[in-house]
């Protein structure tokens, strides 16, 4: 069991002293994957990998829909009510939320979206981070049930959601 996933992938750091990224944290995700209660893979992967550590893309997605397909009926329902607790003030009456997600010539394709934001002035600092042709900002609304994690433990309001290239990762990625 993996108890204290945070404090053990925290010496890996995310790149080497060549400046090529550092992949340590990603394998010792993929090796205790196996072990760790399906409750805390969401929540690993996402909080503590994809917020702070480089990652193999296309493994990552596996990962992440295999996650969620595992997800148990108690553990989807869980997540969505404290989604719906820390997201209540933003959430419409239909419980959807209105999201934001800065992009540019350097962006995922918005199938395989993952980030969003709460907060319309970090998703433009997202588009213009990068000198890019094609600089623009996306407003659109996720219902509750679509939003796997919210965090703010970058100070950017993040918003993680289910992407839509999950039902067809071959097609992105094969």
């Amino acid at each position: 069991m993996c108890i204290n996933f945070e404090d053990a992938i925290l010496p890996f750091g995310n790149g080497n002293d060549d400046g090529s990224p550092n992949l340590e944290a990603w394998r010792y995700f993929k090796k205790m994957y196996p072990s760790m209660p399906s409750s805390e893979r969401l929540y690993n992967q996402l909080r503590h990998i994809y917020t702070h550590y480089p990652y193999d893309l296309e493994e990552f997605y596996s990962f992440l829909k295999d996650s969620l397909d595992n997800e148990t009926n108690a553990e989807r329902q869980k997540r969505i009510d404290g989604n719906r607790k820390a997201l209540h003030d933003y959430l419409d009456d239909g419980d959807f939320l209105k999201l934001f997600r800065g992009v540019n010539d350097y962006s995922l394709p918005i199938e395989c979206a993952l980030s969003y934001t709460l907060d319309k002035k970090v998703a433009e600092f997202f588009s213009n981070r990068r000198l890019s042709e094609n600089a623009e900002l996306i407003e659109t609304a996720f219902h509750i049930n679509d939003i796997i994690l919210y965090t703010n433990c970058r100070n950017e309001k993040e918003v993680i959601v289910v992407p839509e290239c999950l039902d067809c990762l071959d097609w992105y990625f094969g």
